[in-house]
């Protein structure tokens, strides 16, 4: 049964469901458990450190905590009235959030704008006995902003997205529909991560137990222990399953698998059709819009977009914003009603035009009205004039090369001069002038002419590649 929205905002969320059922577990991980009662009492520990700081009542601060801390966290910002900013090193203008702490764990020697404050075991015990009361300072309305997130920053630094408590619980309530979220369900990633934070507000507003993972080893053990049914996770993340025989059989309990972040390779869903023969379904969206779009998946790789969900509308459109509908090649663009209005820094560009939202994504509608993604518009590599997708070239090459992993992307060579660019992992180094010869005899002008071994594709939680990482550490290797 759904807690009841009311007074206190998120907190009174979680002291409602402690009034019901103060005994069940409320939060869960391979290393602690916490009951509903344990979960309340630790956030009002946390929201006395937040006001010991002088923090107060719209306030914003970074926080750099394990996943169990941040789940108390959450509940503490809200308690306090406080803008909780998940802590991202890669953000590049922290100035520009106006957090004035970054709550850490543990003490550390490290540079920020921002000194970093430890919640020490030993500060957190002291604030436990002190006996003292607090008052709520936090928004009953749910309308004021409540959460920061950070988009994935796969092409250039992050950028903040802010919801309010309203928006996040329509947006749980649609993920709750579409990714089966209940009792038995695992959201195998970070709660900092928009998609982990939706899962543990819905088990919350249901008085169920949140499972929190986020690495694979981690998440074997909680599907196991707890006879987890329905996973929502990245295919980087159940590649981590896949890899060991403890993950592999974990996935035998299961009987849903939805992925997001990104696609899955022809690979991927080899490896994972080993192992699983349940339903498996490619979740589509974006920090800016939330889930928007389901694709069931058999046994053959689609980029199909599938089942637009209800509360979404999505067209391809060309560069003048007509709506295309003939096999052409455009942008996708999207409406909801949850779709962020501008970015929490108020200095990144907005990403509405004209209320829709334009993530990047390059996309076709064919006779029948399905949508298709053909790549990003920020990724599209332009040699001579002639545009490429990196996706199309990384499958070309997984066709005929054994590579541990690969990573497409457009660089430039000593001259300047654009040229596509490969890295690659792979247990032993190729004969890399010959595996040149062979791909421009295969690809023509697709093949990529900067080709180098690395010993990790960087990816982010999600398992996006970050191209523009690789593109910067090509540039720098010959400069």
């Amino acid at each position: 049964m759904a807690i009841a929205q009311g007074p206190r905002g998120l907190f009174g969320i979680l002291e409602r469901a402690c009034q019901v059922s103060p005994d069940s577990k409320a939060l869960v991980s391979a290393r602690m458990t916490f009951s509903y009662q344990e979960l309340l009492n630790s956030s009002i520990i946390f929201a006395k450190f937040l006001r010991g700081l002088g923090l107060t009542k719209g306030d914003r601060f970074w926080a750099a905590l394990p996943a169990e801390l941040s789940v108390i966290m959450n509940f503490a910002a809200a308690h306090e009235g406080l803008v909780m900013v998940p802590h991202v090193p890669s953000y590049k203008n922290p100035e520009r959030l106006g957090c004035k702490r970054l709550i850490t764990q543990q003490v550390m020697d490290v540079f920020y704008p921002i000194e970093p404050t430890a919640m020490t075991q030993e500060r957190l015990a002291e604030l436990a006995s002190d006996g003292e009361v607090l008052d709520f300072r936090g928004d009953d309305s749910g309308d004021e902003i409540y959460r920061a997130f950070f988009t994935s920053g796969t092409t250039g630094t992050p950028k903040p997205v802010a919801l309010s408590l309203n928006q996040l619980i329509r947006r749980s309530q649609n993920l709750r529909e579409i990714a089966g979220i209940g009792p038995k369900h695992l959201t195998l990633l970070s709660p900092d991560i928009q998609l982990g934070s939706h899962t543990m507000l819905s088990n919350v507003i249901h008085g169920e137990t949140f499972f929190q993972a986020q690495a694979g080893v981690d998440g074997a053990t909680l599907i196991s222990n707890f006879q987890i049914e329905s996973l929502l996770t990245s295919p980087a993340t159940l590649a981590e399953l896949l890899s060991t025989e403890k993950g592999r059989a974990s996935l035998k309990n299961l009987s849903r698998i939805q992925l997001t972040g990104s696609m899955l390779t022809k690979e991927q869903l080899v490896a994972l059709r080993k192992e699983f023969d349940g339903e498996l379904e490619v979740q589509f969206g974006s920090a800016e819009s939330g889930a928007v779009a389901v694709q069931k998946v058999g046994r053959t790789v689609s980029k199909s977009l599938g089942q637009v969900c209800s509360w979404a509308e999505i067209q391809v459109v060309d560069d003048q914003a007509l709506e295309l509908t003939d096999g052409e090649i455009g942008h996708i663009r999207i409406k909801s009603r949850d779709i962020v209005q501008n970015y929490f820094d108020d200095q990144s560009d907005s990403p509405l035009k004209d209320g829709w939202f334009y993530g990047g994504d390059l996309g076709l509608v064919t006779s029948n009205g399905e949508i298709f993604i053909t790549g990003r518009s920020s990724e599209r590599i332009n040699v001579g004039g002639v545009k490429l997708s990196p996706e199309d070239v990384e499958s070309l090459i997984r066709e005929h090369y054994p590579f541990d992993d690969l990573a497409v992307f457009g660089t430039k060579d000593k001259q300047g001069v654009p040229v596509v660019g490969l890295a690659f992992v792979a247990s032993q180094k190729p004969d890399v002038e010959s595996l040149h010869r062979k791909l421009r005899q295969e690809l023509g002008a697709r093949a990529p002419t900067a080709i180098f071994r690395v010993h990790k594709i960087p990816r982010n939680e999600l398992g996006k590649v970050m191209r523009l990482e690789l593109t910067q550490a090509f540039e720098k290797s010959i400069s």
